[in-house]
C-alpha cells in the first residue's frame, strides 16, 4: 500500500533514520473578510484538513540542517549563532526569521535537524509560509521548552510523567501568532499575511469558522452548522497579470489618514459615504470595499447563531463582487469560477479566497449534491478555458492541540 508523503518520510530519507518528534498544522481558509494586516480589519477564517507537516531531531554541535517537499532539490545548512536572509533559499527564510524572532525573546535552544511539507499544492494558498513559521515556534517549543509573553519569555513549563508539556494558553497562542507574523515580516515579507493564518492553525475548531479581529487581537469560534461542504477550486498558473499590494498598501493606508483614522478597520460606511470628498475615486473604492467587508463579518456572527446558511453564502457572493469591482484583487480565473458556481443551485455561496491575484475560489455546497458539484465544475471549466481544474474538498477541523472550548476570547 502506497503511503502519503509526509515530512516524517521526507526526513527519514533525507537523513537515514526515523525522526524523534513530529506535528502537523492545519492549512487556512479565509471564508469572509479582509485578512490584510494594514488594515487590521474582520476575517472569518476555516482551519481545514490540508495539512502542513514538521518533523525534527535535535542536535548538540549548534548546526541546524532543513530539507522541504516544496524544494527537494535543496538543502538548508546554516549555525544557529548566524541565521539570516538567504535570496538563495527563501524558502527557508520563515524558519530562519523564527528562531530570530525567539533569540531575539531571550529563548534558548540548540541546534536540530528538520523536514516539512505541505500536503496541499504549491499553487493553493492554504497558508504554507505560516504554516512552516507556526510549526518551527511550535517545534521549538518541544525540543528546547519555552514560555512566551507579550514581549519576552518566562519560566519554561514543566513536562509531566510521559514527557509531554502543558498546552499553551489561550495568550500563549496569541504570543506565538504575533511571533510568526514578525518572523515573515523581517525574513520573508513577500510571503504576505501571516497572523491570521497563524491563529486559526492554533485557535480553529471542528465545525466551526474563527471570527478573527485584527485591530483588537481577538477572536472567537462560531458554529458551522448545517448540511454543507466546503469546496475549493483552484484553476493554477495563468498568464493573468498580478497586482502590486505595496501599491494596494499605500492606497489604503493613504485612504485611512486622510479619513483620520489609524486604519480602515476604523471606518463604517455611513462614515465613509459623508466624507467621500476627501479621497480620489480609487481611495474611495478600496476603502469602500474594506468597510463593506469588515460589516460582512461582523453580520455574518448573527448568520450563523441562526443556522441561516443562505445569508452567509449571500455574504460571499457579494464579497466576491466588491474585491472585483471596487479592491482589484480577483483574477479573470477566479471570476469565472465564481460565475460558474453561481450557475449551480446547489452552491450556497462562492468568493475567490487565498490571497490577492490568486487562482482559487472557496464554496459552500449542499453536502449531498458535493459530488456532482465538483464534476459540474470540472467539466464547466475544462468547456470555457481547455484548461483542468483542481476541486478539493475540505473538513473543518481543530487547531494545533487546541483545548476543547467554544469561544476564545484574548
Amino acid at each position: 500500500m502506497h503511503r502519503p508523503l509526509d515530512a516524517k518520510t521526507i526526513f527519514k530519507r533525507a537523513f537515514g533514520y526515523t525522526p524523534p518528534r513530529s506535528i502537523r498544522v492545519p492549512g487556512f481558509v479565509e471564508l469572509l473578510g479582509n485578512s490584510d494586516e494594514f488594515n487590521r480589519g474582520m476575517v472569518l477564517s476555516l482551519a481545514v484538513d490540508q495539512y502542513s507537516s514538521f518533523s525534527a531531531a535535535p542536535r548538540n554541535d549548534g548546526r541546524v540542517e532543513f530539507v522541504s517537499s516544496l524544494h527537494p532539490e535543496h538543502r538548508e545548512r546554516f549555525w544557529i549563532s548566524d541565521f539570516q536572509p538567504d535570496a538563495e533559499a527563501p524558502w527557508a527564510n520563515p524558519l530562519k526569521g523564527v528562531l530570530a524572532c525567539l533569540r531575539k525573546r531571550r529563548v534558548h535552544f540548540g541546534g536540530f535537524t528538520a523536514a516539512f511539507h505541505a500536503a496541499f499544492p504549491p499553487g493553493m494558498d492554504l497558508g504554507s509560509s505560516s504554516g512552516l513559521a507556526l510549526a518551527t515556534a511550535l517545534m521549538m517549543r518541544a525540543l528546547y521548552p519555552y514560555r512566551l509573553t507579550e514581549t519576552s519569555s518566562a519560566r519554561p513549563p514543566q513536562r509531566d510523567r510521559t514527557g509531554k508539556l502543558p498546552p499553551q494558553t489561550p495568550k500563549e497562542r496569541l504570543y506565538t501568532a504575533r511571533l510568526c507574523q514578525e518572523a515573515i515580516a523581517t525574513f520573508a515579507p513577500e510571503a504576505g499575511n501571516v497572523l491570521v493564518g497563524a491563529l486559526t492553525a492554533l485557535l480553529g475548531r471542528e465545525f466551526h469558522a474563527l471570527q478573527v479581529d485584527l485591530l483588537h487581537a481577538s477572536s472567537s469560534a462560531l458554529p458551522l452548522v448545517g448540511e454543507f461542504c466546503v469546496i475549493l477550486c483552484d484553476a493554477g498558473p495563468s498568464d493573468a497579470t498580478r497586482g502590486d499590494v505595496a501599491e494596494l498598501k499605500s492606497l489604503c493606508e493613504s485612504a485611512a489618514k486622510k479619513l483620520s483614522a489609524k486604519s480602515l478597520r476604523s471606518i463604517e460606511p455611513r462614515y465613509l459615504s459623508k466624507n467621500k470628498a476627501l479621497l480620489t475615486e480609487r481611495e474611495h473604492q478600496c476603502a469602500y470595499h474594506v468597510a463593506g467587508e469588515n460589516t460582512r463579518v461582523a453580520f455574518t456572527d448573527r448568520a450563523l447563531q441562526e443556522d441561516d446558511l443562505g445569508q452567509l453564502g449571500f455574504y460571499l457572493y457579494q464579497s466576491h463582487e466588491s474585491a472585483r469591482d471596487f479592491y482589484h484583487t480577483t483574477t479573470p480565473d477566479q471570476d469565472l469560477l465564481v460565475e460558474l458556481a453561481h450557475d449551480i443551485p446547489t452552491c450556497l455561496g462562492a468568493r475567490a479566497t487565498g490571497g490577492h491575484w490568486g487562482t482559487m475560489t472557496v464554496n459552500l455546497v449542499s453536502w449531498s449534491h458535493t459530488d456532482e458539484f465538483m464534476k459540474s465544475m470540472r467539466m464547466r471549466f475544462q468547456e470555457k478555458t481547455g484548461r483542468a481544474l483542481s476541486v478539493t474538498r475540505c473538513k473543518v477541523v481543530d487547531g494545533v492541540d487546541m483545548p476543547k472550548r467554544r469561544t476564545v476570547l484574548f
